[in-house]
């Protein structure tokens, strides 16, 4: 109980935190993109794969694939892991890959663990699919150019038994690009953002779990906001672990449903964002496993 109400106080006094980053709904607290010290909990090796569909209906709209994968090396103390991330907004793709390392430190059940990413970052922008409002217009690029920089990353992560709490920062070094569009050069830099995740998994019974989850996060133009609720079953059979139904709220922006499918060693979830913002026609989609 001291546990739950420690959560309790950390989940309604993390600042309320915005989108350069891809925006995703599911695994928020086991997101090691955002924060390389998440590779660390029950399992020594990990793999998955997320793909998310906003905005659904829209031409350009964004769509994002990601595939993380990590194994725990118990004698050294030690998490090494890749994260992978591809996107499509409009006429810009994204892409970059990390590297991820994490020490854990341990006195009893406590777990205190940093963790750092390096990686590569890209964007392209394709004029083509640019419809200026004047045609011939200087300002608007009429072909293809990509921009690479170095990206890095740090993250901090405690964890004690059900309870964890991270936090990170994306592209740390605040890579910049510069694209040229024979003769039209811009140049831009990828925001720093930093999260923070607060989570809580209490198992109540043999049966039964229930697991708050909240998330803050900014790039410091824009802040985001958001909770989930997973409530579900576990330990069901010697295959089928349970099944989780969540719901949540990112502020001023969605109403957020999922549901979890855990077996022994994978789960399938699916998640849908009801839109409240101005954009509520769209339907974003996620799917992970």
């Amino acid at each position: 109980m001291t546990r739950f109400l420690l959560f309790l106080l950390m989940y309604s006094s993390i600042l309320a935190f915005g989108q350069q980053d891809p925006q995703f709904t599911l695994d928020q607290d086991r997101n090691t993109f955002t924060n390389p010290a998440l590779m660390v909990d029950d399992y020594d090796l990990k793999l998955q794969a997320v793909f998310r569909a906003q905005w659904v209906g829209f031409d350009g709209a964004p769509v994002t694939g990601v595939f993380q994968g990590s194994y725990f090396v118990e004698r050294a103390w030690s998490a090494f892991g890749v994260s992978a991330v591809y996107g499509q907004l409009g006429a810009e793709t994204f892409s970059y890959t990390t590297f991820n390392y994490a020490f854990v430190g341990q006195i009893g059940d406590h777990r205190l663990i940093p963790a750092v990413s390096i990686g590569m970052i890209s964007r392209t922008i394709d004029g083509s699919q640019i419809t200026a409002i004047e045609p011939g217009d200087p300002n608007i690029p009429t072909g293809k150019s990509t921009g690479i920089g170095l990206d890095l990353g740090v993250g901090l992560s405690y964890m004690f038994e059900g309870l964890l709490v991270g936090v990170s920062s994306t592209h740390l070094n605040e890579a910049e690009f510069l694209l040229d569009f024979g003769g039209l050069s811009r140049s831009y830099n990828i925001a720093r953002h930093i999260y923070g995740v607060a989570s809580y998994d209490a198992h109540i019974g043999n049966h039964f779990r229930l697991k708050p989850i909240a998330l803050g996060k900014t790039d410091f133009a824009s802040t985001q906001f958001e909770q989930f609720l997973w409530i579900g079953a576990r330990n069901l059979t010697a295959v089928f672990d349970g099944v989780d139904i969540g719901v949540g709220y990112r502020i001023d922006d969605a109403v957020m449903f999922g549901i979890d499918l855990n077996f022994k060693w994978f789960s399938l979830a699916y998640s849908y964002d009801y839109t409240i913002s101005g954009l509520s026609s769209s339907i974003p989609r996620e799917v992970t496993n």
